[in-house]
C-alpha cells in the first residue's frame, strides 16, 4: 500500500524579495577575463555604446539594464576613480565570478582605495551611498558585453528574452523593485522579471543606496499617499494584514475605487524588497525612516500573502519555507488580488500567467546552464567558514552567559539557515555548544525554529532523483485538468519502486522525490497528495512491477509494499511550526 495524505497549504507572509540552489548565491563562475575598454564580446548589447576611453557609462547604457532614473552621479564618480586607479597603477582592470568583483593586483589595490575612503566618510547616509554606487558600478562595468541587458543572463549563450510574452499591468497597480546593490545583475534574481513581462511603468527599478532611484520611488509614493502605499515583507516581528484588509479598507474609503478607473486616479503601490533575507533588515529599515521623514510615522503598512510553494523554491532553497523569491511575491499578490470583486474585471490573471511562464522562463535557463557547465542542479553550499565563525559567537556567548533568546539571531549573523542543519552538526564543537547554549525541552518545543531543525535532521536521500526518466509522469499526468486515475497510476508507477527510501522517516528522499516530481512535471503543489488515496491506507502499490526501470535505474524486487509519503510531506510542514 502507498499511503498518501493532503497537507496543509504552505503559507508564507511576503516581501519580496528571496531548488537546491542558494537564494542569492552565485549560479555560476564564468571564466576569468580581464575587462579590456576598447574591446567586447563579439555579439554585444545594441544599447552599450563604445566610447573614446572605454568606461564612460551613458544613460542609454544605464536604463538599458532597467533602471528609470537618471545616471548616478556616485556611479559616475566611482568609474571615473576606477579609470584613474588604473592609469596610475599601471595594472589592468579584471573581473572574475558574477563579474563585479574585481581581481588580482588591481582589486588589491582599489580594495585598500575603497576601504580608506569608507572609513573616511563620517556620515552613514554617505557610507551607504558610496557602498551601493561602488557594487553597481563594478557590476556595470564587469557585466558590460557579457550579460544580456534585458535578461541578465550570458548574451551569446543563454538569453532568454525571445521566450518571454510581454502582458501590461491594469495602470491602478505599480509594483517597486527595491534592490539591494547585491542583487543587481545577479543571474537568478527574479525581480527582473517584473519589468520584463509588466513594463518599467508597471514595475519600476528601485537601488538601496542611490538617491536619484530612491528619489523617483518615494516622490511617487508621496503623490499618492501613505494609504495607497505597502510592502510586502515576511518578518514575524512586523504587524501584516491581509491583502483583502489592507486593500479593500482603501477601496471602501474610496469611492473613486469603485468607479471606472480615471487619469487622475493614484495607483496602489507595492513596495517589494528584492534581496537576500540577511540584507533585506535593513533595507526595511531604511523604509521606515523614509516613512517617517515623509508621513511622519515610522509605521509602514505591511501585507501577508498566503499562497504555495513558488518554482524558484526548486532552484534556490529559502531560509525557510514561508518565504519566497521576489516574483512569487508578485504572482501571490496579483492572484489574490484577482479574486476580490473589485479587481476581478482588470485581467490580472493574464498577468499572473506571464508572470508564472517568466519564472519558468528563468528556471530553465538557469538549469541548462549549470547542466551544460557540468554542475549539479542540487547545488551544495559553501559553509564551512561561517560554521567556524558561528562557533567563535557561541563560544563567546557560553563565555558571557547570554541569554538563550539570542540563539536564533547569533545563528541567523552566522548565515545559518534550515536547509543547512544536517551539515550544521556534524560539525562536534557547533552542536556542543548550540546544546549547551538552549536546553533541551526548547530544542523539542514544536515553536522552536532552529532549534527543532537541528535536532530532528535528516540524513541525504542515497537515490539519486535528479538522473531519473520523469517522463513515465510526464506523458500521463497532464494539466490543466490532471486526470486523478491517470495521475495517481502514473505515480505509482514512478514512485513505488523506492517505497522502502520514501518511508524512511531518518532520510530526505519523500521531500527530495517530490521537489524533482514538481520541477520536471511543473505540477501544481500537493496535487498527488490531494487526488491519489485509494483507502486509509494510502495506495496499492502490490501490483506495481517492482523491477520496472525508472530513469534507466533497475530496482531490486525487496521494496516494501507500503509507500508512506506523508513522511516526506510531515517534514515539510515541520519546518513551518
Amino acid at each position: 500500500m502507498l499511503s498518501v495524505s493532503a497537507t496543509r497549504p504552505l503559507t508564507f507572509k511576503i516581501s519580496p524579495p528571496s531548488p537546491a540552489f542558494s537564494l542569492r548565491t552565485h549560479m555560476e563562475s564564468p571564466p576569468r577575463t580581464h575587462f579590456t575598454p576598447t574591446s567586447h564580446s563579439p555579439q554585444t548589447n545594441p544599447d552599450i555604446k563604445d566610447t573614446s576611453d572605454g568606461f564612460t557609462i551613458t544613460l542609454q547604457e544605464w536604463q538599458g539594464w532597467g533602471a528609470v532614473s537618471p545616471l548616478p552621479a556616485k556611479v559616475v564618480e566611482i568609474v571615473k576613480d576606477l579609470k584613474l586607479l588604473e592609469k596610475s597603477t599601471e595594472v589592468q582592470m579584471s573581473f572574475s565570478g558574477h563579474r563585479g568583483k574585481l581581481e588580482g593586483d588591481f582589486g588589491m589595490q582599489e580594495n585598500k582605495k575603497h576601504r580608506a575612503t569608507y572609513q573616511a566618510l563620517g556620515d552613514s547616509e554617505k557610507k551607504l551611498q558610496f557602498f551601493s554606487a561602488r557594487q553597481i558600478a563594478c557590476r556595470l562595468l564587469g557585466s558590460r558585453g557579457y550579460l544580456c541587458q534585458k535578461c541578465w543572463l550570458p548574451l551569446e549563450e543563454d538569453c532568454m528574452c525571445s521566450k518571454l510574452k510581454p502582458s501590461s499591468l491594469w495602470r491602478g497597480i505599480r509594483f517597486w523593485l527595491y534592490m539591494h546593490p547585491k542583487d543587481f545583475l545577479r543571474q537568478n534574481n527574479t525581480g527582473k522579471l517584473l519589468w520584463q513581462v509588466l513594463g518599467v511603468e508597471s514595475a519600476t527599478l528601485c537601488l538601496y543606496g542611490i538617491a536619484e532611484d530612491e528619489e523617483i520611488m518615494w516622490n511617487a509614493c508621496k503623490i499618492a499617499g501613505k494609504d495607497k502605499v505597502w510592502c510586502l515583507y515576511p518578518n514575524k516581528n512586523v504587524a501584516t494584514k491581509s491583502v483583502q484588509d489592507a486593500v479593500c479598507q482603501e477601496i471602501s474609503a474610496d469611492p473613486e475605487c469603485n468607479t471606472t478607473m480615471t487619469n487622475e486616479y493614484k495607483p496602489l503601490n507595492f513596495i517589494l524588497i528584492d534581496g537576500t533575507w540577511s540584507n533585506s533588515a535593513a533595507m526595511f529599515n531604511r523604509l521606515k525612516e523614509k516613512t517617517k521623514s515623509v508621513w511622519g510615522v515610522e509605521d509602514l503598512p505591511c501585507i501577508s500573502l498566503s499562497a504555495g510553494v513558488s518554482t524558484m523554491h526548486k532552484l534556490r532553497p529559502q531560509p525557510s519555507w514561508d518565504r519566497t523569491c521576489t516574483a512569487a511575491a508578485a504572482i501571490g499578490l496579483l492572484s489574490e488580488l484577482q479574486v476580490l470583486p473589485q479587481f476581478n474585471s482588470y485581467g490580472l490573471d493574464k498577468q499572473n500567467e506571464a508572470l508564472e511562464n517568466a519564472v519558468d522562463v528563468l528556471l530553465e535557463a538557469l538549469t541548462a546552464r549549470r547542466l551544460r557547465m557540468g554542475r549539479s542542479i542540487t547545488r551544495r553550499l559553501r559553509h564551512s567558514s561561517n560554521i567556524c565563525y558561528c562557533v567563535s559567537l557561541l563560544a563567546m556567548m557560553q563565555a558571557c552567559e547570554a541569554p538563550a533568546c539570542d540563539l536564533d539571531l547569533v545563528l541567523s549573523c552566522c548565515g545559518y539557515d534550515e536547509s543547512l542543519a544536517v551539515i550544521w552538526s556534524s560539525h562536534v564543537g557547533f552542536l556542543s555548544l548550540y546544546l549547551q547554549l538552549k536546553n533541551a525541552d526548547d530544542a523539542l518545543d514544536v515553536h522552536g525554529g532552529s532549534g527543532r531543525t537541528l535536532l530532528q535532521m535528516k540524513k541525504a536521500c542515497n537515490i539519486s532523483f535528479e538522473n531519473l526518466d520523469y517522463s513515465v509522469l510526464t506523458d500521463k499526468c497532464k494539466g490543466p485538468q490532471y486526470p486523478a486515475k491517470p495521475c495517481c497510476d502514473a505515480f505509482k508507477e514512478f514512485a513505488c519502486p523506492f517505497s522502502d527510501a520514501i518511508n524512511d522517516l531518518e532520510s530526505d528522499c519523500a521531500s527530495t522525490m517530490f521537489s524533482f516530481i514538481n520541477l520536471y512535471g511543473k505540477y501544481p503543489p500537493g496535487l498527488f497528495a490531494n487526488e491519489c488515496r485509494e483507502d486509509k491506507n494510502g495506495l496499492d502499490c502490490q501490483n506495481v512491477e517492482q523491477s520496472k526501470k525508472s530513469g534507466g535505474v533497475q530496482i531490486a524486487a525487496t521494496q516494501s509494499s507500503l509507500l508512506m509519503l506523508t513522511a516526506g510531506l510531515i517534514v515539510l510542514l515541520l519546518q513551518l511550526f
